[in-house]
């Protein structure tokens, strides 16, 4: 073999460079990209929503005041209900005032995978009184 051969074989490209080889380079390149501006993607989108929790706890609170203000007066089983939903409610914005989203969804998941029957009910019950309180106003 003389040195024009050596040369040669220089010049040509090499089997991780292209063919299968270059090819699974370029996907492991570009998942890994995929997997970066996802993790971006839900940083910003975790900032955006902690930036938002003040208002949803404003808003909670409102709610609360609302269902307060408008529950039949004097004594009876629908007052009580419709004040420990408020006091619930009060609970909930206080919660989301002092901790922040990443520590709620994580409690939030737990309490899920723990008791998922009362965790649908709750969500549709808050729903409701939500939906009513905001009609009223």
């Amino acid at each position: 073999m003389d040195n024009t051969d050596t040369m040669m074989d220089v010049d040509r490209p090499r089997g991780d460079e292209t063919g299968s080889g270059g090819m699974s380079r370029r996907l492991a390149e570009s998942a890994h990209q995929a997997r970066e501006k996802a993790a971006e993607f839900g940083r910003t989108a975790v900032d955006r929503i902690d930036l938002g929790r003040q208002s949803a706890a404003g808003t909670l609170q409102s709610a609360a005041e609302t269902l307060r203000s408008s529950a039949p007066t004097g004594a009876g089983r629908m007052r009580e209900l419709a004040h420990g939903a408020a006091q619930k409610l009060e609970s909930g914005a206080a919660y989301m005032r002092e901790h922040d989203v990443r520590t709620m969804a994580r409690g939030a998941e737990q309490s899920m995978k723990r008791h998922p029957g009362v965790s649908l009910t709750a969500a549709a019950a808050v729903g409701f009184l939500l939906g009513v309180a905001l009609r009223r106003k």
